[in-house]
């Protein structure tokens, strides 16, 4: 940007001027090629006047205006304050007290919830709603899987036996209990059942490899081990005591009727104080090991009851749960549809699309609450399945029940969501933004409602009820509108802490904000800025954390973890983002000793070993061994250079890539390896001569929203295509499923394009 400063002094001319016409009141100049002209003038009464011509298309509606009376601002201050010129200029609270900050203290001042705004508002627990709701719901459908459907009796009995079990195994209120087996309705009840107990709930997905979850049974201090029948063999190193929920064709009530039970779970809730630890989820930490953030049942249920009253949820709302319950949106699936009393839906665990969209169409989904990838994923397939031309009617005949579609967890990309409301006009669709540290979430913005045509981004949004949201800069002041400062979260929902007392301290610190008297909010790792509109736009995060398909991810923990391979010296991991979350892929540089002891390592063999500490999202889907990494002016890993690197590394392979695939293409060798590259062919957007049979579907361009078409057309789980990334290998585990490799049945019709519905579909 190019500014030009132009001092006119009172010269002969301009008092001339002034006699002749008087004062001016408006004037403009133009300079090529510049974008602000800074013209200060002073008049013959004295009067400095500062005037700014600049070009309108530049910058944000309202910017120069707050720009240009915060400068004028200064020079007040150093006309009338001769000790101001020695003091450092910075926009300090004094200075931007004005009307941008009393309209951004007024977007925060968001009304709290009353008791009398919904009958569920003063359910102070997160298991309350329940049940008041067993009494008189008993029989109503609460939870479907995949399996099993329970009603709210039969989930009621589950719980009373949880307990009984609990109570046997020497757990006593207030200690924590790891909630650990696949996803299905008895997450539920060992959830009701330990926080009935007074206890608080550890969700631990259970797919991942053994060496974290021990970690997190210890950093947790778990006094037990909650699942399912079918998981307890899995769970046979756990040296904690292990209890089993029954499944629902075994429950049993022993002649308590719903009105009993519920009367002895409520006598036992009067107890527990709604401030106390109701769950501690874990997410990725700098330091290598997990972090657990502490929540209370006040804090979720104030952001649960903001959406109950917000979105106007009732008896008749069916939840989609796709969230593992080891991520905080499950906390809200959950428990949300619990305190209205509806019904729970709950996917199998496995990323399935054509399972989503049945389920939501045959049970009359309502609130589906996801990762925005999850409806990428969704609308890509429906679009596969019914043709492009088509897709837009075929989704809101499948997607139609839905009438609130909440996306968070990562970046919302605006492109996508600017075509849903189209597709999907009855439906009110959000983004949701904050932090596990500040109950779920902390912000949101009606997409359907406000996002204009031809938006360059979706805005974080306005804080929700009783929370807060806080741009500060380095001196944790108030920025001015447009200025990018470091985001705080403040108010009701905040966690307790983390379960290391030293990260709470650092995480959670009390500000004076407005000279009412300190508060404590969350630092975030996210900088924002305030718009002119009152909202909040998202820039990006300040240090290694980052997100993937809604994980967060700390790339310290990975390089720790990657340092602990016997043989690595270095290890430095860097993000290569592109347009959209499927996009996102991590990438490691490493070094290795070189003695007769320890044999260099394949990147093939790094990834292997990180297989057993990391799950698979956070593994580098590439490494590169180099001699040593390079190194920044001031002594330092330059991260910045190492990605660069990456984006140039993948432009020259791409290069090379096209070089040699005319020296050597492997072919297939029967008739399922000639369809599935045909597959990949058509979704990858190439020719099908151009793919080796032996080639990395990721290394082709492929990523986690293209796999994902690749599902919806082999009809195999898309962890295949992450186990088995070649054509090769995904032919040789679809013929184990009991394909004929020579079957001519399996090669694509041509007719109109690849038509790819029935092909290799299992039973």
């Amino acid at each position: 940007m190019t500014c030009v400063l132009s001092d006119f002094g009172a010269s002969h001319s301009l008092r001339v001027i002034q006699n002749l016409l008087g004062d001016v009141t408006y004037s403009v100049s133009q300079t090529p090629q510049v974008s602000i002209d800074f013209q200060c003038v002073r008049k013959t009464n004295g009067v400095l006047s500062v005037r700014w011509d600049y070009l309108q298309d530049l910058f944000h509606d309202g910017f120069i205006d707050e720009a240009h009376a915060a400068f004028v601002h200064i020079l007040t201050q150093h006309a009338e304050d001769k000790h101001a010129w020695s003091k450092n200029v910075s926009p300090d609270i004094d200075l931007v007290r004005n009307e941008n900050v009393i309209q951004r203290l007024e977007a925060n001042n968001t009304l709290p919830l009353t008791t009398n705004a919904l009958p569920t508002s003063n359910f102070p627990l997160l298991h309350t709603g329940f049940l008041r709701h067993l009494s008189t719901s008993h029989e109503r459908i609460c939870i479907t899987d995949a399996f099993e459907t329970v009603t709210y009796l039969q989930l009621a009995i589950a719980v009373h036996d949880t307990l009984s079990k609990l109570k046997e195994a020497g757990v006593v209120t207030g200690d924590r209990v790891a909630v650990l087996m696949p996803k299905s309705w008895q997450q539920a009840a060992a959830c009701l059942a330990l926080l009935s107990h007074g206890c608080s709930y550890v969700p631990v997905k259970i797919s991942q490899p053994r060496a974290r979850i021990e970690t997190i049974l210890s950093e947790a201090q778990c006094a037990a081990v909650v699942t399912n029948a079918a998981a307890v063999e899995q769970l046979s190193y756990v040296q904690l005591p292990v209890i089993a929920i029954k499944s629902a064709d075994t429950l049993s009530s022993n002649g308590s009727s719903s009105e009993e039970l519920a009367t002895q779970l409520l006598d036992m809730a009067e107890s527990i104080d709604p401030n106390s630890e109701a769950y501690v989820i874990f997410t990725s930490g700098s330091t290598g090991k997990p972090k657990g953030v502490r929540m209370s049942h006040a804090a979720a249920m104030n952001t649960i009851n903001d959406l109950l009253i917000r979105w106007n949820c009732h008896s008749n709302d069916v939840f989609f749960g796709l969230a593992n319950l080891s991520f905080d949106l499950s906390v809200f699936d959950l428990f949300a549809s619990l305190t209205v009393g509806e019904h729970l839906v709950l996917p199998s665990g496995k990323v399935d699309t054509n399972e989503w969209a049945h389920l939501v169409q045959s049970h009359g989904v309502a609130i589906w609450n996801s990762v925005p990838m999850h409806i990428l994923m969704v609308m890509a397939a429906l679009a596969d399945d019914d043709g492009p031309e088509n897709s837009d009617a075929f989704s809101s005949a499948v997607l139609e029940s839905v009438r609130i579609r909440l996306l968070s967890g990562d970046k919302v990309p605006v492109d996508a969501v600017q075509t849903l409301p189209k597709a999907l006009p009855d439906m009110d669709i959000y983004s949701g933004g904050g932090a596990t540290e500040a109950g779920i979430w902390s912000i949101l913005y009606p997409i359907s409602r406000q996002l204009e045509e031809g938006a360059m981004f979706v805005p974080y949004g306005r804080s929700m009820h009783n929370q807060s949201f806080y741009v500060l800069n380095s001196q944790l002041e108030p920025c001015p509108t447009f200025v990018a400062g470091q985001l705080f979260i403040g108010s009701d929902s905040l966690a307790l802490g983390y379960t290391d007392t030293q990260q709470t301290r650092k995480a959670f610190i009390y500000i004076d904000i407005d000279g009412s008297g300190p508060q404590r909010l969350y630092r975030t790792a996210d900088f924002g800025r305030f718009l002119a509109s009152g909202d909040i736009q998202i820039l990006g995060r300040k240090d290694d954390q980052i997100k993937i398909r809604g994980h967060r991810v700390e790339l310290g923990e990975i390089e720790t973890r990657i340092l602990e391979i016997p043989g690595i010296l270095e290890a430095v991991v860097v993000l290569n983002s592109g347009a959209s979350p499927a996009d996102v892929l991590l990438h490691a540089f490493v070094t290795q000793a070189h003695s007769d002891e320890v044999q260099p390592m394949t990147d093939i063999e790094i990834r292997h070993c990180l297989e057993s500490s990391l799950p698979r999202y956070m593994i580098p889907s590439s490494i590169s061994i180099v001699d040593k990494l390079q190194i920044s002016a001031n002594g330092k890993v330059d991260r910045k250079s190492l990605a660069s690197k990456v984006s140039k590394a993948h432009e020259v392979e791409a290069a090379e890539q096209d070089q040699q695939k005319q020296a050597h293409i492997e072919p297939p060798s029967n008739n399922v390896e000639r369809s599935i590259r045909a597959i990949w062919a058509n979704i990858l957007k190439m020719d099908a001569v151009l793919i080796g049979c032996d080639q990395d579907f990721f290394s082709l361009g492929g990523n986690s929203l293209s796999a994902v078409r690749v599902l919806t057309t082999v009809k195999v789980d898309v962890t295949a295509i992450l186990q088995h990334p070649t054509v090769q290998s995904v032919a040789l585990h679809i013929c184990k499923l009991g394909v004929d490799v020579n079957s001519p049945e399996v090669i694509p019709s041509a007719k109109n394009g690849p038509s790819w519905s029935s092909l290799f579909s299992r039973p």
